[in-house]
């Protein structure tokens, strides 16, 4: 089971890496809602500690185990299931927990008992205090932290309980706005974590002080918006945004620096980031 699911991302990492003339001769197979995958309009995806393909969709969360889907939908009669249907970001912690983003609620799912704990800001989604979770990072500590279109929230596991960090109104006034990545770098102080978002670029987040700091991004100005950050084995964050360049995080300087323009296709926006085994940054 878990070397199928290898093969087939090993398949698509390697893809970019072929002659033109053998991609020609790959043959990809397809997941729909005909072979069991909750909707055809998927979010996130996610690869467990144990190999099962966690995929987040606009209608339900779908597990794939190499031969078949389960998937996990809300029911308003158990309050054991997911927490809505339309799922934003998903994680896992080092305890085996994976960590949902829904439209109203952070959500735990426990593989052994395969019941969802809710962690709610009991919010009404589309009022002014939307619950929308929109990233999910868990840190080097094992907390879980999750992004909204109103700042930073971490879960305080002992009690059980969501703190909130807003971000500055003025900020977060920008129509689009929200969290749309988080990390944090190994050389940062306190391990503070880097934050992207949508429409204002990136920021870092000072956990002793609880303040958001601007890091510019070279040659962009606002308005901004961040698709991916990736932090290699080597503690690197990459971002990928609004731009043809690669950018890379330099800390001393609190700057996000080209490290490769791609003058060939200007207008087209970074939305990925991935490093192979061998170390060469793959980019879609």
């Amino acid at each position: 089971m878990i070397l199928r699911i290898v093969g087939l991302l090993l398949l698509f990492s390697n893809l970019w890496l072929l002659p033109v003339g053998l991609s020609q001769n790959l043959h990809f197979r397809h997941f729909t809602k005909e072979q069991g995958l909750a909707s055809n309009n998927v979010r996130c995806i996610l690869q467990d500690r144990q190999g099962y393909l966690w995929i987040g969709t606009a209608n339900g969360l779908s597990r794939y185990d190499g031969y078949q889907f389960v998937n996990y939908v809300n029911r308003q009669d158990d309050t054991t299931s997911i927490s809505d249907n339309y799922i934003n970001a998903i994680s896992q912690d080092r305890q085996g927990y994976i960590w949902v983003g829904t439209n109203n609620a952070l959500n735990s799912f426990n593989p052994l008992t395969r019941k969802f704990n809710h962690y709610g800001l009991h919010r009404e989604v589309g009022s002014e205090g939307d619950a929308r979770i929109s990233a999910i990072y868990v840190d080097m500590h094992d907390n879980v932290w999750a992004g909204t279109r109103f700042g930073l929230l971490h879960l305080d596991r002992t009690a059980g309980q969501i703190k909130e960090y807003p971000i500055d109104s003025s900020i977060r006034s920008f129509p689009y706005f929200e969290i749309s990545a988080i990390t944090e770098a190994p050389h940062l102080q306190s391990g503070d974590l880097v934050i992207g978002t949508w429409g204002m670029g990136t920021y870092l987040f000072d956990k002793e002080k609880s303040l958001y700091q601007p890091i510019v991004l070279q040659d962009l100005s606002l308005p901004v918006w961040i698709n991916q950050l990736f932090k290699d084995p080597a503690g690197n964050v990459w971002a990928a945004a609004n731009s043809a360049s690669l950018y890379q995080l330099d800390a001393p300087k609190n700057q996000f620096v080209i490290k490769r323009a791609d003058s060939d296709t200007p207008g087209r926006d970074l939305h990925s980031i991935f490093i192979n085994k061998e170390g060469s940054v793959l980019v879609g």
